[in-house]
């Protein structure tokens, strides 16, 4: 989802995105062939099923950890710069204000914990050229999101039950994928960063928005009703993972008429010279390429 986007952004002639299939991250040997000749590695690949990590811990573990650590360890050896994608998950969704990137870590599940655990791993294999990048609540015009899957299950059912007791920041990932264009932009070669839509929505709240936009009286077809949910969850969650992007922010797309509006402080513009693969097909990556 955020890798077709940030693919989008920067353009074939400045990005290779990998899928699965082409590389498997806990490998450490095929890690280290991907990342020659790059100057910047994206990792947006995750183990995000967070219930059924909770009975999958070693799965979960060796993607998230695993996985990130042989990154890490593969861009130091190539002299690359890792974008590690993490998560809110990594706090406990207690505090009554949005937490800065330095607040103190205690996630509850095991998505969160494995999660931290690649941001420890990052940071020790690659210190001067790891940034990390936590974002909350993803959901955009690719893969599975809860617009979407909230969307269809309206379709088919009178009544749908969703939360009202966890609150968070939904996040467009095509603003997610514009910010990390910038930070390669401006070659920002460590530190952590918080990347989100602003304001705040509970799931409840969530998917009230989406039924309003969805416009689905003009199709003849009344949405579904909804009804608060007070059903214990599988995965212990916070009630509250709003995070603090201080100068790194975004205005949230569901407000304000639907518009998205992206600010990045003091953050240069992007511009990356990097080699068109469409004329060398089968040569190995070049220097000045960034890697998804």
């Amino acid at each position: 989802m955020l890798g077709r986007d940030l693919l989008g952004v920067l353009g074939e002639a400045s990005a290779v995105g990998l899928s699965r299939k082409d590389l498997d991250i806990t490998d450490a040997s095929a890690a280290i062939t991907a990342c020659e000749g790059f100057d910047v590695v994206v990792n947006c690949a995750a183990y995000t099923a967070v219930d059924e990590a909770e009975s999958h811990k070693e799965s979960a573990f060796t993607v998230n950890h695993t996985g990130a650590r042989n990154l890490a360890r593969a861009a130091h050896q190539s002299g690359a710069t890792l974008i590690q994608v993490s998560t809110d998950y990594v706090f406990d969704g207690t505090s009554t204000t949005p937490y800065r990137v330095d607040a103190p870590t205690n996630p509850l599940s095991v998505y969160g914990a494995s999660k931290l655990a690649g941001e420890h791993a990052v940071f020790e294999e690659n210190p001067d050229s790891s940034i990390i990048v936590r974002t909350s609540w993803l959901y955009g015009q690719h893969g599975t999101s809860f617009p979407r899957s909230i969307l269809t299950a309206g379709r088919d059912r009178e009544y749908l039950e969703v939360v009202d007791d966890q609150v968070g920041q939904p996040t467009w990932t095509r603003d997610v994928a514009n910010m990390l264009d910038q930070l390669i932009g401006a070659k920002v070669h460590s530190g952590i960063f918080h990347a989100t839509n602003e304001g705040r929505a509970s799931w409840f709240e969530f998917a009230q928005k989406l039924f309003d936009l969805a416009g689905w009286d003009s199709d003849g077809c009344s949405p579904p009703k909804l009804r608060c949910s007070h059903v214990l969850p599988i995965v212990q969650r916070g009630r509250c993972s709003t995070i603090a992007n201080g100068r790194i922010m975004a205005c949230n797309p569901l407000a304000h008429g639907n518009q998205r509006s992206m600010t990045h402080g003091n953050l240069a513009s992007p511009h990356l010279c990097l080699p068109n693969r469409h004329h060398d097909q089968e040569s190995k990556p070049r220097p000045g390429c960034c890697r998804l």
